[in-house]
């Protein structure tokens, strides 16, 4: 990264250590934000907000995460689509009688047939999604961590854990991707310097963003992309997990991120506040979703 800041003050970094990642850096800072707080004051309750720069473009992921997926999406993004529809249906994640939404096909919005694409075509687009794997692929690395530092600590099994994301999959890599994200945004676009970069993407001389069709497959079943109102750009996962969370429960009610803190409310079973500093604070915003996380 080019700036942090921890405090309000920037990070002054002279040289980056060999092999840095920035979500290893931000998983590593967080397990010893837990371990001061709960040192200095074993019995005082921690909250801790950890807002991931993965999986945001560009694209950067290890070259041994990367390795993991190389060529698992040589079939491409039709193909992933109804793969990733089939086992959702499997798990029961779908309701009964879901249809997946057809291919895209709105201007500007279109995504080709995986089919249709030239061989060459076909290998750089496949390599984007490796990337973009690998990355996602280091977050439950980091996040796992995170739980076995939990863990080790004593605090597990005392932990609401909430796991979610802000919106659907990006589509600014538009229809072929790019390995120069910052320039893409202004409209260049340059296949054959992407292709010739081939060996390079995701690693530091590369900020890649993959083409919209995997964006499509990552918003199985839905429609469109992040920015779109369609539900393919604003449903995303939400994971619970704690004390008072039922386990292994589906819920399929519309939740918004206004709800967390009336939940989370409930859950702990305290008020909230109505004054700050003698004045009335107004009301809760959101409603809470436990009643029927609990009552089905």
């Amino acid at each position: 990264p080019h700036r942090l800041l921890q405090d309000n003050s920037p990070v002054v970094v002279d040289e980056w250590p060999p092999g840095y990642y920035l979500t290893d850096d931000l998983t590593d800072h967080a397990i010893e934000m837990l371990r001061s707080s709960k040192a200095s004051d074993p019995s005082r309750p921690f909250f801790l907000y950890f807002a991931h720069g993965a999986v945001h473009a560009p694209l950067h992921a290890k070259a041994q995460d990367i390795a993991k997926y190389d060529g698992r999406y040589s079939e491409g993004w039709d193909a992933l689509r109804a793969s990733r529809f089939a086992k959702q249906t499997e798990l029961g994640i779908l309701p009964e009688g879901t249809q997946v939404a057809p291919r895209n096909t709105e201007r500007g919005n279109d995504v080709p047939p995986w089919d249709g694409l030239q061989p060459e075509q076909q290998e750089l687009f496949a390599k984007y999604m490796a990337v973009y794997a690998g990355m996602v692929d280091n977050v439950d690395q980091q996040f796992g961590r995170l739980v076995d530092a939990l863990a080790q600590m004593g605090e597990l099994d005392n932990t609401i854990i909430l796991f979610t994301s802000d919106n659907g999959a990006s589509r600014e890599g538009e229809v072929e991707g790019t390995t120069g994200y910052y320039q893409h945004l202004l409209g260049a676009t340059d296949l054959d310097a992407d292709l010739a970069r081939l060996d390079e993407i995701g690693g530091p001389t590369t900020t890649p963003h993959y083409p919209r069709g995997w964006a499509m497959a990552s918003g199985t079943p839905f429609r469109l992309y992040k920015i779109n109102t369609h539900q393919g750009g604003h449903s995303v996962p939400m994971i619970v997990r704690g004390p008072g969370v039922p386990e292994g429960e589906l819920r399929r009610q519309f939740a918004h991120v206004t709800d967390v803190l009336p939940t989370l409310l409930d859950l702990l079973d305290i008020q909230a506040p109505t004054e700050r500093h003698g004045k009335p604070l107004k009301p809760v915003a959101g409603t809470s979703f436990v009643a029927t996380l609990t009552d089905g």
